[in-house]
């Protein structure tokens, strides 16, 4: 019976150390990583396999790369950052791409609209470009229109 005892002490001991340890070790806070950016509290439209929608959302950004997408208190618990952007009220989805775009024609836009497509290229269009297209105009286009996609979450453009 001694040796069954000493078994069970033995037993008991390691038992106890390693709730000891457990309780102490899963109770501890685990260190936040860090992060650059946060953006918090949006309503974040994913492009991932399930194509999830998350009403309290947040997007981590470490250095050029989202490092996690998720829920804001999940998120904000999981990581440090340096910057936080308040995202509430307001729609956080990846930016948009134009695939087709005459970016430094912009400055001729609302020149004879509504009409035949012929008639628009040939009879108004190419007239002006021959007359008004140069490097002044063309950048001032360009720009115009960089602008205007930014502005309205065009991240990639395709000039043609």
């Amino acid at each position: 019976m001694t040796g069954t005892g000493n078994i069970f002490k033995r037993n008991g001991m390691l038992v106890c150390f390693l709730l000891f340890f457990f309780f102490f070790s899963c109770s501890r806070p685990h260190p936040r990583q860090k992060a650059d950016i946060a953006i918090i509290h949006g309503l974040v439209v994913t492009v991932d396999p399930q194509n999830r929608v998350i009403e309290d959302g947040a997007i981590i950004i470490s250095g050029d790369r989202i490092a996690a997408v998720g829920s804001t208190d999940s998120l904000l618990r999981q990581y440090h950052v340096a910057r936080i952007i308040n995202a509430r009220g307001k729609l956080v989805m990846p930016g948009l791409v134009n695939t087709h775009t005459h970016a430094s024609m912009s400055v001729f836009r609302g020149i004879a609209d509504d009409i035949p497509l012929h008639e628009w290229l040939y009879e108004h269009i190419f007239p002006l470009e021959a007359r008004y297209v140069n490097a002044h105009s063309v950048r001032t286009g360009a720009l115009l229109s960089f602008c205007e996609m930014i502005s309205s979450g065009t991240t990639a453009f395709n000039d043609m």
